[in-house]
């Protein structure tokens, strides 16, 4: 809540105080006079008197200003500098008006308060990053609209409050003026942190629970495969397979990947070749395809594609025939290893298609979590790669916002998103095509190196560029440091220096200059802990978040859920 500004000001300039002074040295100016009276010798009949009641009375209210004057200029000094007058005057030389024209220009990146909401998260409506408390005592809320454009990237330990500050408050408050208790949050919950809080706040959540059926709601996987072309067909089964069978590192990795992919593609095909021409009933499952490949060997599915009449599947595992029955058992082992975790838990029924299932539209009106199990995230991370992979190629068959149509905003709040191992060619489309769309990706992860070690460094530079707005809680990895310091910036300081000279004739004289260098904002050793730490106990006494939103930076505090 404001508070108000003008009773604020009063208690910041220190009014309260100096009108006290003023009232005790008025009280006691008669005390004063006699005082002079008695030290002089000044007796009433002399003709010092007089003029001594009135110097006593000019020398009081002149000691007044003056202490008035350099409470005023300190406190003013440090409401527009966040530094202390008497310390830089001393240190370098310089009147007010040079250095308070110096340090409110020197950080030309740090952003702007005043321009900043003065605003409760609990009300807000958007993205909630953190918020900033000024001198008056009013917090400044950091958010973005949620009808702004702009992804967003967190980064930070396990533990440093990503979830439970940012992530939380932004689905609780996402949307929150569109539909009762909001909609349009497509988030991936670990161990029901987010759900558990956002459960009765957000009044339209439809809940996908891989290890877990009874609750859960469905989805098909293949939703509208049957209808496709033999083109998107083809081009629908290569991203499947990207998803199920990801990059790898290794010598041979390439040769394996690149050959398990071929067959889940010939697979995939030929079974939608077979419900096509009426040999098995009704539109294909999902499970279909996983026991297909289980339950077969590579010789036996090479030569039934190939003789099936399926042409379109036969250009992906014709090409084996004839290998080194070595290398290909070893590719046909590595796709039986991917696809095997889609029989673990509940994913068999929940991704039959039945029943109750989640849709991309069904963001226009509510939300959808996927709630995993921490200690089970890599393994149910391809059913969820291929449920968000789905969902956002949905979005971009969106209208384009510039048809002048009315369109929900959409935000996928991606929580450890780097081990869902999202193909790189799609999450950057995404990211750099949505926002035409009004669609907005949100990746939480730990570092820039978990980045780098899942796309490359290249790849994970292009993806960090595509965000407008970064986070960081902490970084440990040096390299994740350095780059978050470089990415901060520079700004302007003042550099006192001495130096000593020393004459033919043993003279020694020292002098001082004052000039201007340009210095990293941040040590990259301060993104290891940018928390405030009581100085006796070293306890956290301010949780801090770095925010860069748009080429300017503000460390502000936390917005914990639970406050």
């Amino acid at each position: 809540m404001k508070k108000n500004s003008f009773l604020s000001g009063i208690i910041y300039y220190h009014i309260p105080q100096l009108l006290i002074i003023g009232i005790f040295a008025y009280c006691f100016s008669d005390y004063f006079f006699q005082l002079f009276c008695m030290l002089t010798s000044t007796e009433e009949r002399d003709f010092l008197y007089n003029p001594l009641h009135i110097f006593t009375y000019l020398m009081l209210f002149t000691g007044w200003v003056y202490i008035a004057f350099v409470t005023l200029r300190n406190r003013r000094y440090k409401w527009l500098t966040n530094r202390s007058y008497p310390s830089d005057h001393a240190k370098f030389h310089k009147t007010y008006s040079e250095l308070v024209a110096f340090w409110t220009t020197n950080d030309k990146y740090r952003m702007n308060v005043e321009s900043l909401p003065i605003e409760d998260w609990h009300k807000a409506d958007g993205v909630i990053l953190a918020k900033y408390r000024d001198k008056a005592g009013n917090y400044h809320l950091i958010k973005r609209d949620s009808n702004a454009d702009g992804n967003l990237a967190s980064f930070g330990l396990p533990g440093s409050g990503k979830s439970t500050t940012q992530a939380a408050t932004t689905f609780r408050r996402f949307n929150a003026h569109l539909k009762k208790g909001g909609c349009g949050v497509f988030a991936i919950s670990i161990k029901g942190d987010l759900l558990n809080f956002v459960k009765g706040k957000r009044k339209n959540i439809k809940v996908f629970t891989p290890d877990k059926e009874e609750g859960s709601w469905h989805y098909n996987p293949l939703e509208g495969v049957a209808q496709m072309s033999q083109t998107e067909r083809r081009s629908f089964a290569e991203n499947m397979s990207i998803i199920i069978c990801p990059d790898e590192q290794g010598e041979n990795s390439t040769f394996f990947v690149s050959g398990a992919r071929d067959y889940l593609c010939g697979t995939m095909l030929y079974l939608l070749y077979l419900h096509d021409i009426g040999e098995r009933e009704g539109e294909l499952k999902f499970h279909e395809i996983v026991d297909a490949i289980l339950s077969g060997n590579v010789f036996d599915v090479t030569m039934t594609i190939k003789n099936s009449g399926c042409a379109i599947a036969a250009e992906y595992t014709n090409s084996y025939e004839g290998s080194s029955e070595k290398n290909v058992s070893g590719i046909y082992n590595h796709l039986c290893k991917k696809v095997r975790p889609f029989n673990t838990g509940a994913l068999r029924v929940l991704f039959d298609g039945e029943g109750e299932c989640i849709h991309p539209e069904d963001l226009n009106t509510g939300d959808i979590v996927i709630d995993v199990p921490q200690d089970k995230y890599s393994i149910y991370a391809p059913a969820m790669a291929i449920i968000v992979t789905n969902f956002l190629m949905a979005f971009m068959r969106r209208e384009d916002v510039s048809a002048n149509k009315k369109v929900v905003p959409i935000m996928f709040l991606l929580d450890e998103a780097v081990q869902l191992n999202l193909d790189f060619n799609l999450l950057s489309q995404a990211m750099s095509t949505l926002r035409s769309k009004k669609v907005s990706i949100f990746l939480l992860m730990q570092s820039v190196a978990q980045l780098e070690g899942r796309y490359g460094e290249a790849h994970a530079r292009e993806l960090i560029d595509l965000c407008a707005y970064i986070s960081v809680f902490n970084a440990q990895d040096p390299k994740s440091r350095r780059y978050f310091q470089e990415l901060v910036g520079r700004r302007k300081m003042l550099k006192r220096s001495t130096s000593l000279s020393s004459s033919a004739n043993n003279n020694n004289s020292s002098g001082t200059s004052v000039s201007e260098a340009d210095e990293f904002i941040f040590e990259a050793a301060d993104f290891g802990d940018l928390n405030i730490h009581d100085t006796k106990t070293g306890e956290i006494t301010k949780y801090q978040v770095l925010v860069y939103a748009n080429g300017k930076y503000i460390l502000g505090e936390t917005t914990p859920c639970y406050s």
